[in-house]
């Protein structure tokens, strides 16, 4: 009920809140973060930045983690029995604060606006998601990644910004917490379908296609009807009992 799971050092009812918990989390320290990452110099801005790169590669090696059998990737740390994912979460706010403070210096908006310059990412980063061991170096390109979308002029952002991957976006919280408890589905579904006689790649594609369509609009009943009014209900709430002062958009 809390949702501090990642700090207590229990398990989550749905598997992937573990790092819900951890977000929260973040979002608990933000006041004190964005101290430091928005309104110091710029030398405690690098040295943010250079910390929470150095916290990352020093967590994938704790001994906690080191032969975690279940890990799906380097910064796959979810381990309920210690703090680690909480850590990790908080390192990559950093990360996302000092990305919003820079992409307002000028040189970084004429860096970014070349239109070579986020498709390159793009696919260097899809090639990496390839890799099993390479989250490191994903979560290190995102940030520039995130720069170059700013300026809007480049095919990817234009595909990105498009309509229906905003859309999904904007599902993307429900589809996460919704899509585990499907997966025990999928896996009685490809049972099924060998039991038809569908080939075994034949089987994982289509019962892959329909796991997704199926997570997807549960999903959107999800956001209908759980999560926007519960966050129009907390907004309005908020705006109601603060002063005039503090009641702005």
């Amino acid at each position: 009920m809390t949702m501090l799971q990642s700090v207590l050092h229990v398990p989550s009812l749905d598997t992937p809140a573990w790092s819900v918990s951890a977000e929260w989390v973040a979002n608990l320290l933000f006041p004190f973060l964005a101290l430091l990452c928005l309104r110091r110099s710029w030398l405690w801005i690098g040295l943010s930045g250079l910390i929470s790169l150095i916290t990352l590669p020093i967590l994938v090696h704790l001994p906690a983690l080191i032969n975690e059998p279940k890990r799906a990737g380097l910064l796959d740390i979810w381990n309920y029995e210690t703090v680690y994912p909480a850590l990790r979460c908080i390192a990559d706010f950093m990360l996302g604060m000092i990305v919003f403070r820079v992409s307002r210096l000028n040189w970084i908006k004429q860096i970014t606006a070349l239109n070579w310059f986020a498709p390159i990412l793009f696919c260097l980063i899809l090639t990496l998601m390839c890799i099993k061991q390479a989250d490191i170096l994903i979560v290190v390109l995102f940030p520039l990644f995130i720069l170059a979308l700013i300026s809007e002029t480049n095919l990817v952002s234009r595909i990105i910004g498009s309509l229906p991957v905003y859309r999904l976006g904007e599902l993307s919280y429900a589809i996460y917490l919704i899509h585990n408890q499907m997966n025990y589905f999928m896996l009685v579904l490809v049972k099924k379908l060998v039991a038809l006689g569908v080939n075994y790649t034949g089987t994982y594609v289509l019962a892959m296609l329909i796991f997704a369509v199926i997570v997807i609009i549960l999903a959107e009943f999800a956001y209908r009807f759980i999560e926007k009014p519960a966050r129009n209900y907390i907004n309005n709430f908020v705006v109601k009992k603060s002063t005039p002062v503090l009641a702005f958009k």
